[in-house]
């Protein structure tokens, strides 16, 4: 059975579930490297969701979409004005160029139930102008979407940001944590 089908969300069947965008979160962990990361930081970074599509029948499609400039830093380490530093540079020409780039999507054109409550999508994430492949495990449980997969920074021209002569840099393996709502779980 595929998402195409009915989705089963307690003992109750919705035959046409749609994405609660406000309940929906996704949360980016970027870690540090190089031999002096101790003296930088790791950062958390939440992405709303602008817009979200499920498609149903024979051939089921996911498809969610992020406004770059919406991300928001939440390092509960830094000051609000060092947050703020944070998102221009990850804003900026270079690391997410929004002003060149504004959204980040994922399409899933390929969603496979698997055993217990999980499900495996298999798309394209658009991100920074290039498109690569992109495999989401998921697990449904009580209305709501859970699942995380690594992005790999330079896969999409992002060149992690370095300090210090590369002693101190950003890692280029990042951390996307999704948790997604569906409306009226």
């Amino acid at each position: 059975m595929v998402l195409a089908a009915a989705i089963p969300i307690g003992d109750e069947v919705r035959e046409e579930p749609s994405i609660d965008r406000a309940r929906s979160t996704v949360t980016i962990r970027v870690s540090k490297a190089g031999a002096l990361s101790g003296l930088a930081h790791e950062h958390i970074v939440s992405a709303p969701i602008a817009s979200a599509r499920l498609q149903q029948g024979p051939s089921p499609e996911v498809e969610v979409v992020f406004e770059t400039r919406s991300l928001e830093v939440l390092d509960p380490g830094l000051s609000a004005s060092d947050r703020a530093r944070v998102r221009e540079v990850m804003e900026g020409a270079q690391v997410l160029d929004a002003m060149r780039y504004p959204q980040i999507v994922f399409h899933a054109t390929d969603v496979r139930r698997q055993e217990g409550g999980r499900y495996t999508l298999t798309g394209t994430l658009s991100l920074h102008g290039r498109d690569r492949p992109l495999r989401l495990d998921v697990a449904l449980h009580e209305g709501r979407w859970h699942g995380s997969a690594i992005l790999i920074q330079s896969d999409f021209g992002i060149e992690p940001i370095r300090f210090a002569g590369g002693l101190v840099r950003v890692g280029d393996a990042v951390e996307v944590e999704v948790n997604v709502a569906l409306e009226g779980s």
